[in-house]
């Protein structure tokens, strides 16, 4: 009797237990800890799904390099000024881009233009770009750069965002252009705005067509011819064993 009364006892406590032990309004159970990418331990509530992280978008294909054919290509710029319009450019220059596969916004590269090579439409003008301190300067800054920050599709073509750099100070430009890639032949081209003045190209003159505005245009239209790929290199031929050895003695003379 004594043991009967001590089973319905522990059934009892043991009743309670689950019973009161449950009703505080919530689920504690958890999901196994996981650990994250930098080693730290993490518990994910029951229930509610992990955040997994993705990955940018990758494009594919093999890497294609290009470079710019100025035979075919021109950096030009125009200005105007009371009676029209002055119009230069650049004769020499250079560049090279990479890309993956046909993704044209995987564009990188940069461009470098020799000042010296500075024309215009006036032999005057074209004296005061290579000379005049107010323009150029191509003795103390004898290269301008252009260096493809990014390329994103935009409502036409595409966007581009790069930094200019003009007598040693840098700007960062977002500008239109039309892009394509085709036979393996890259073609580029865009025109805008750029204000001199950024640059530190102070010229100024009240004299007819000497007095260029400020804002000017830059006029770009590029061909770059994809290089072919590197051939890979042939596996490398191992060396011939040397020959074994004999030790048969040499035949006697007149044998």
């Amino acid at each position: 009797m004594r043991r009967a009364q001590l089973v319905l006892v522990t059934a009892c406590l043991l009743a309670f237990v689950a019973t009161f032990g449950g009703c505080n309004g919530s689920d504690n159970t958890t999901t196994p800890p996981v650990k994250d990418g930098g080693g730290a331990t993490t518990e994910t509530p029951t229930g509610v799904t992990p955040v997994v992280p993705t990955s940018p978008p990758v494009a594919d294909g093999p890497k294609r390099t290009f470079e710019i054919d100025p035979d075919n290509s021109a950096i030009e710029w125009n200005a105007h000024v009371p009676i029209g319009t002055r119009v230069g450019g650049w004769t020499t220059f250079e560049g090279t881009f990479e890309m993956t596969g046909d993704s044209v916004e995987t564009l990188q590269g940069s461009v470098t233009v020799d000042m010296n090579s500075a024309y215009s439409d006036a032999v005057e003008i074209t004296n005061k770009l290579k000379g005049d301190e107010h323009f150029f300067q191509p003795k103390e800054h004898p290269t301008s750069t252009f260096k493809l920050s990014s390329v994103k599709k935009g409502a036409a073509g595409y966007d581009v965002v790069g930094d200019f750099t003009i007598r040693g100070i840098t700007k960062s430009f977002t500008f239109p252009a039309e892009i394509e890639v085709k036979d393996g032949t890259l073609t580029a081209k865009a025109k805008f705005d750029m204000n001199r003045q950024d640059f530190g190209i102070t010229y100024q003159s009240t004299i007819g067509d000497y007095a260029i505005n400020d804002i000017c245009q830059l006029i770009l239209d590029i061909v770059a011819n994809e290089k072919a790929a590197a051939a890979p290199a042939a596996p490398e031929t191992p060396a011939a064993a040397p020959a074994a050895a004999t030790d048969a003695p040499a035949a006697a003379p007149g044998a």
